[in-house]
């Protein structure tokens, strides 16, 4: 039907609009999307280079055990690796948790609130954060308890001073700034 009226297009009417041509940009976006994410997945259903082996290498060397707080991503992977001496705090790996516990590890990484209520009510030994976090940068700030001990590609591990003195004295990040190690504290 369009090409027997091909003679009529050409007497006003555009072959290609306006119309066509954002129909076409919008059904290749999703594609171009995906393969834009592509990178990130590529280690799918598993990638690597996200597992927190540095944090697990160093509390298997310094062996103390305890409580550790993770982000939910990471935390079914350290209860893996860690277990028995040390107890992850809410893997999310089964149904096993209640609203108010999805909850408490979601806010602890986001508000002052939630990680003060967090740290008075479990004291954990060792808190596990992602590098990409920035704003739990600002709220570790206000629990000097708490220093850095440990910095890797994406994470950052903080180990309780009051807990852990001579691990503290002894790992503290005191010279560079976990967030980006190539920055120098002076």
């Amino acid at each position: 039907h369009f090409v027997a009226r091909m003679d009529t297009l050409k007497n006003g009417r555009q072959i290609v609009s306006v119309v066509h041509v954002l129909m076409a940009v919008v059904m290749v976006l999703p594609f171009a999307d995906m393969v834009r994410r592509l990178p990130e997945h590529a280690g799918y259903p598993h990638d690597s280079r996200k597992e927190p082996t540095g944090i697990i290498r160093f509390l298997e060397q310094v062996n103390t055990g305890g409580k550790l707080m993770a982000p939910p991503s990471q935390s079914g992977f350290l209860h893996w690796k860690l277990h028995p001496d040390y107890t992850v705090h809410n893997d999310l790996q089964m149904s096993l948790f209640s609203d108010l516990d999805l909850y408490t590890v979601f806010s602890f990484y986001r508000s002052q609130n939630g990680l003060a209520n967090t740290l008075g009510q479990y004291r954990p030994d060792y808190i596990a954060a992602e590098k990409k976090n920035g704003g739990f940068r600002k709220l570790i700030k206000e629990h000097p308890e708490y220093v850095p001990v440990f910095a890797g590609d994406m994470q950052i591990l903080y180990a309780n001073k009051e807990l852990h003195p001579e691990l503290a004295d002894r790992h503290g990040l005191k010279l560079v700034d976990p967030f980006s190690l190539a920055e120098v504290n002076k």
